[in-house]
């Protein structure tokens, strides 16, 4: 029987509470970490989403203006600790972006010197430790490079030449130590390789040879250890994509040209079919694949009952539908829209009714609740792509209809999932677009706008919410017909 919960009321525990004088649970309160460019003009951007930062130690490396041009800054989650790291094209902006930790203290990125173009750089967060690697396309030109997955000290990545086109790449964050690993789709012609992850002590990863589409190949960073594995669509046909390493396996969308794209796992050996979801030439196309308390979870799609979340326990026939958020043959999940909490799976996910709101379920099928509806009736009251799992919380944007769109938090229930701070105070929005959170020396880094001083860095403190003081509380809770009243005693 299907069981997914979705109360008849809205939760609203915090507001009576709040009423009562009662003082609701509340983890730290974020904070303008500085105004980098002074007024209301702001120095980040919410357009860049996860590739806001990345950590480097306890602090966070980002990209910022501070009026004149976008270089590269750090943080440590103080005014006096965030500062321009380096202007590497004096007079214009070098817009850093695609940061990637290397190691256990240096950021690879993307930047343009108006010399090289926009090429590979590395950062310790230092001015003197922040240098162009390598310019490889020579000139002016740039090599749209994307990282990939680091192995034995360097990093394999993708990088477009005029000579070789997008082709396997690594570094070790020198020059000398930046080459071209194979052609493997040789000439200018590209293999495109990418869904890059490493198990066994290789790195897996999807290209086209130009004779066998895209397929799974196998790196150790050398030209001879490099070589593909599969060809599960025999000729041109594309047999693989959306790679995940776990437990040595390495898990992809397959498709064979009969069974469509399907789960797959592959064991150092052989390539086997884990199921078949959409039973014959039909795609469910498995993607979004995540480890949560022991089993891989991901987004897959049946006639029957839509776009779902499926687990594995990663052994031959065990994929099982997770949820039907969506009863019948509606999409309730989106990819890249849930993360693990606690053992608890967290998503955002519509439900026909509720729009896109906040859900979660602890894995058994068919048990799905909503845990909050942020914003009631038909609209959308959560950001599907700016969840992110950080401890044991998850961070998103969301949107009451009232208050604009803000930073939340999640735990997996009802009354510790909340607003973090209305930032913009009253409708207008203090965070949009998927801001992307991202976690350095305990502090969760996220780009705001408080409507002063523009589009600023913020940061909260990570972790669970902190401990009430001791004070006498009392709240109401309506849930269906019933009034339930929350008491707790004054303690000392």
């Amino acid at each position: 029987m299907h069981r997914h919960t979705r109360p008849s009321h809205a939760l609203v525990f915090a507001a009576l509470a709040l009423a009562l004088g009662a003082e609701p649970v509340r983890a730290q309160t974020p904070f303008l970490v500085k105004d980098i460019n002074p007024g209301a003009g702001g120095s980040v951007s919410t357009f860049f989403f996860p590739d806001f930062g990345a950590p480097l130690g306890a602090s966070l490396v980002f990209r910022a203006s501070d009026g004149a041009d976008n270089e590269l800054w750090i943080s440590d989650g103080t005014s006096a600790g965030t500062r321009l790291v380096a202007d590497l094209n004096p007079g214009a902006s070098s817009n850093p972006d695609r940061f990637f930790p290397f190691g256990a203290s240096q950021v690879l990125f993307r930047a343009d010197d108006a010399t090289a173009g926009r090429e590979l750089f590395v950062t310790d967060g230092t001015e003197l430790g922040t240098l162009l690697v390598k310019d490889i396309e020579p000139g002016a030109g740039q090599s749209n490079l994307f990282f990939g997955a680091e192995l034995a000290g360097e990093v394999l990545f993708r990088a477009d030449t005029t000579t070789e086109g997008v082709e396997l790449w690594k570094t070790d964050g020198t020059t000398a130590g930046t080459v071209l690993v194979l052609d493997i789709n040789p000439g200018p012609s590209n293999s495109s390789p990418g869904n890059f992850a490493v198990a066994n002590g290789l790195v897996y990863f999807v290209a086209n040879d130009g004779s066998t589409g895209s397929e799974l190949w196998e790196s150790d960073g050398t030209a001879a250890g490099t070589q593909r594995i599969t060809d599960l669509n025999p000729g041109p046909g594309s047999g693989a994509s959306f790679t995940f390493a776990w437990n040595e396996e390495i898990f992809f969308s397959g498709n064979d040209g009969a069974t469509g794209s399907e789960l797959w796992k592959y064991d150092g050996v052989t390539a086997q079919p884990v199921a078949d979801i959409n039973p014959g030439a039909g795609s469910s196309s498995p993607q979004s694949f995540t480890v949560i308390d022991g089993f891989l979870y991901f987004v897959a799609f049946e006639p029957t009952t839509g776009q779902e979340i499926w687990r594995t326990d990663g052994s031959l026939g065990s994929a099982q539908r997770v949820t039907d958020v969506n009863p019948g043959a509606g999409n309730g999940v989106f990819t890249g829209a849930f993360c693990g909490v606690d053992g608890l799976v967290v998503m955002a996910a519509q439900d026909g009714i509720s729009g896109r709101e906040l859900w979660v379920t602890d894995g058994t099928q068919d048990t799905e609740t909503l845990i909050v509806e942020v914003e009631p009736g038909p609209g959308s009251g959560v950001e599907f792509q700016s969840i992110r799992c950080i401890g044991d919380l998850a961070y998103f944007e969301a949107d009451d209809g009232v208050l604009g769109a803000e930073p939340w938090v999640s735990d997996g229930t009802a009354p510790g999932t909340f607003r973090l701070a209305d930032i913009n105070p009253g409708a207008p929005d203090s965070i949009s677009f998927s801001p992307g959170f991202n976690e350095a020396g305990g502090l969760v880094f996220f780009p705001a706008d408080d409507g002063v001083n523009g589009d600023e860095i913020w940061a909260v403190g990570a972790g669970p919410p902190a401990p009430v003081p001791s004070l006498s509380t009392s709240a109401l809770l309506l849930l269906g017909t019933t009034l339930v009243l929350a008491a707790r005693r004054r303690l000392g």
